[in-house]
């Protein structure tokens, strides 16, 4: 009898079981205290929750603490993905909003939010903040479902300076699933948020945005929409350091605010060359620590400002 079902499987090697083995030991070990939610392999923003048991654990920290000192009203997550941030640092927060266009990550997003905090003070929004209400396209590296980003005129970021955050050498289609997502007014959703928690009282929050280029409109809407009665932080990542900083105080023109700045150092030159990095980080040290805006050179990362 010829069934070609009976020859699909090779002979292998005892070894080959050994070493899967051995990996699948190594890979538990490495990843023993990895946060207990739902992660894509392979993809950039999955490996730090699974071999460090966190993502951006300065960042997570920083968040932990403003809660635990008074601004633990509400958490807006703009641009949360599959729930990194809201899932570490949701069960500080009173109420917690998710916002995700990503359509491929939304329903994940809801899942480890599930798992990880008490849903029914979550609140979920299938689609990104802008300026307007409208249809926009939303680019997704396929190596890095976190660096999604709106392909429009009003997104900051050049497409060398897009492409280069992800680890391409030039912007190239391919590299990207493109998806239709909707749009809606930053002002207009904020302050229906706002007008639900707003208790006439002074209360605080934290407001965490990862847009990838759209920051200065979000952060406008954000001003438009702001109650005298709300102080908070609002943290967003920043890939350039020719950002147009003074335009905050423009958009907060009545409200007093701090330009602070996540302060990242390295006992190496990024010049160097690797080998050299390499020794200064193997007998140096990493510090961080929060300065102002105007007090740090490499003004990329993560900016904080503090609206009171």
């Amino acid at each position: 009898m010829n069934d070609p079902l009976l020859n699909i499987f090779k002979k292998k090697l005892g070894i080959f079981m050994i070493l899967d083995l051995l990996k699948f030991t190594l890979f538990r070990f490495f990843t023993k205290g990895s946060i207990p939610i739902f992660l894509r392999g392979g993809d950039s923003i999955s490996i730090n929750p699974q071999i460090k048991a966190s993502h951006e654990k300065e960042l997570t920290l920083l968040i932990h603490h403003l809660a635990k000192t008074g601004a633990n009203e509400f958490l807006i997550d703009i641009g949360a993905n599959i729930g990194l941030t809201s899932c570490q640092n949701g069960k500080d927060f009173n109420k917690v909003y998710c916002f995700e266009p990503n359509p491929l990550c939304f329903e994940i997003l809801k899942v480890n939010v599930e798992i990880m905090l008490d849903v029914d003070k979550v609140s979920f929004f299938n689609f990104g903040l802008g300026s307007k209400n409208e249809v926009n396209k939303l680019m997704i590296p396929k190596n890095n479902w976190g660096g999604a980003f709106m392909a429009n005129n009003e997104n900051k970021y050049d497409k060398e300076a897009l492409a280069k955050k992800d680890g391409f050498d030039s912007y190239n289609l391919s590299n990207y699933h493109q998806k239709s997502v909707d749009v809606k007014s930053t002002s207009e959703c904020l302050k229906k948020i706002f007008d639900e928690i707003d208790n006439s009282e002074t209360i605080r929050g934290v407001i965490k945005i990862d847009v990838e280029g759209m920051e200065h409109v979000v952060i406008r809407g954000i001003a438009e929409s702001l109650p005298d009665n709300i102080n908070l932080y609002i943290i967003f990542e920043n890939w350039e350091n020719s950002f147009d900083f003074k335009s905050l105080y423009n958009f907060f023109k009545k409200r007093k605010i701090k330009i602070l700045k996540l302060d990242n150092k390295v006992p190496y030159k990024r010049s160097s060359p690797k080998i050299i990095k390499g020794l200064q980080l193997l007998f140096g040290r990493l510090d961080t620590s929060i300065r102002s805006i105007n007090e740090v050179i490499d003004k990329t990362g993560e900016v904080i400002i503090d609206v009171s």
